[in-house]
């Protein structure tokens, strides 16, 4: 099922109130005067009143119709309707309830390492740490120590591997994990695999190639193939290696992100806790980044005050004109950090590095980060987060209905019991087992239609809000 940013939440049906206590009151003086009528008129000419018999009909009789007519009343004024009610505003609760989860699902970031060809990247752009970085237009090279190291390839994956080996070690142990490698050449499997070997790390992971341009999905799966694993490692670069005679285009960076699963996070929630969180993001055209921008915010991932910043990168003319002048519109307090006047031109694979950035900030008590980026369609917009907004669709007593018909239980039943009542002086046995038999029939029939009608109403309900795009 393709999730809709744009889902139509139904607002709540309010039931009529029930009927006011003077109604049944009313009631029960007509219905009295009306049980005193007939027994005044039915009584046989000649006969003595006997206060037994007398009272039978007034006392009994009537209190017991009395009782059948209220509970149709109640039926037809209120029952019906809250019936019809509480089983809509439970369907448009479920609603709300899963489109708030999803909207609000991602992967849990459990660590990452970043090679830049500035240090401490991201806490020099906040201007947390030093100065802003100013390379604009210059093409970076990583200052790394090849001494020993088989490839530079080799030594960058090294140094991204070694600070997450414990947690690689305990991540393979789990048998739920995937790495997922976005580089810039086919062998680069052969020297993880030597990499991992040489840190001694267990087992052999499984890898996946994924192609430059592939944008990740954090609350779908990434490819038609996809296992869903406990965790992930993400690995992506870009290194010039084409030798000095070569005009480059893009800087180098290097980035490993460790992701958990929303279901490892779930089952492991008392002894695992995630640095930040990246959410479900918006596909859009560039020229629909305002409304793509107001969907966003509306989905409620994080509370609007609480996005302090903006990273993008690789903007160009109708993107990045557009998102700007959306993000200024939309009354967000945020600033803007690019990549490129920080560290140069960016490849395309350097998405994982503004998310990797975007994360840690968020880790680091920065607030809620916003990243925008080019895509597939146009633009990605995304949220990192520290914690996502909890689900908030709480329960309310309204919602619940039961299959019972108890209303109409009670109507059938003081009816029948009234017609017994009035029969028992006759002496004949022929209404009693015409009573007998129709009574269990019209409740069932009453049952049936009540089971019947709830499914009619859910059906509706999804037919008109189904969530397929």
């Amino acid at each position: 099922m393709k999730f809709r940013w744009d889902q139509v939440i139904p607002d709540e049906k309010e039931a009529s109130e029930p009927p006011p206590i003077w109604i049944y009151l009313v009631l029960f003086i007509a219905v009295e005067c009306v049980a005193l009528a007939l027994t005044v008129a039915t009584w046989p000419t000649g006969k003595p009143i006997a206060p037994k018999e007398f009272l039978r009909g007034v006392l009994l009789i009537g209190p017991v119709f009395w009782g059948a007519v209220c509970a149709f009343v109640y039926y037809g004024a209120h029952g019906m309707y809250a019936f019809d009610a509480a089983v809509f505003n439970q369907e448009g609760w479920r609603l709300r309830r899963s489109w708030q989860y999803e909207s609000r699902s991602g992967v849990a970031v459990l660590d990452s390492v970043v090679l830049a060809p500035e240090p401490d990247l991201a806490e020099r752009m906040l201007s947390l740490d030093g100065t802003p970085p100013q390379n604009p237009g210059k093409v970076m090279a990583l200052d790394m120590n090849e001494t020993g190291a088989e490839s530079r390839l080799y030594a960058v994956l090294k140094e991204l591997l070694m600070p997450l080996a414990p947690k690689l070690a305990a991540a393979m142990h789990s048998n739920s994990f995937q790495l997922m490698m976005q580089g810039d050449r086919d062998e680069s499997s052969d020297i993880i695999h030597a990499v991992w070997k040489k840190l001694e790390l267990p087992g052999a992971p499984d890898i996946v190639c994924m192609r430059p341009t592939t944008e990740p999905k954090f609350a779908e799966r990434w490819f038609p193939a996809d296992c869903g694993p406990y965790h992930r490692l993400v690995l992506a670069w870009h290194l010039n290696d084409a030798g000095p005679e070569v005009a480059e285009d893009y800087s180098e960076f290097a980035v490993a992100l460790l992701l958990g699963s929303s279901q490892l996070m779930y089952d492991k929630r008392d002894k695992l806790r995630a640095q930040a969180w990246l959410l479900r993001g918006i596909a859009t055209e560039a020229d629909q980044v305002e409304d793509a921008l107001t969907l966003l915010l509306q989905a409620g991932q994080v509370e609007t005050k609480r996005i302090r910043h903006f990273w993008h990168s690789r903007l160009k003319g109708l993107a990045r004109h557009a998102t700007l002048g959306a993000i200024r519109d939309s009354g967000l307090e945020v600033s803007g950090h690019a990549l490129e006047p920080a560290i140069g031109p960016q490849a395309p694979m350097s998405r994982w590095l503004l998310y990797a950035l975007a994360a840690r900030m968020a880790y680091f008590g920065q607030g809620a980060q916003l990243v925008v980026q080019p895509g597939e369609k146009g633009v990605m917009l995304s949220l990192a987060v520290r914690e996502p907004q909890p689900v908030n669709a709480p329960w309310k007593d309204s919602y619940g209905y039961w299959i019972i018909p108890t209303a109409e239980f009670v109507f059938i039943s003081l009816s029948m019991i009234g017609l017994l009542l009035l029969d028992s002086g006759s002496g004949s046995s022929g209404p009693d087992t015409t009573i007998a038999v129709a009574w269990p029939l019209l409740i069932a029939a009453f049952f049936v239609e009540r089971y019947f009608r709830s499914r009619r109403l859910v059906e509706d309900f999804w037919s008109l809000y189904r969530r397929e795009a």
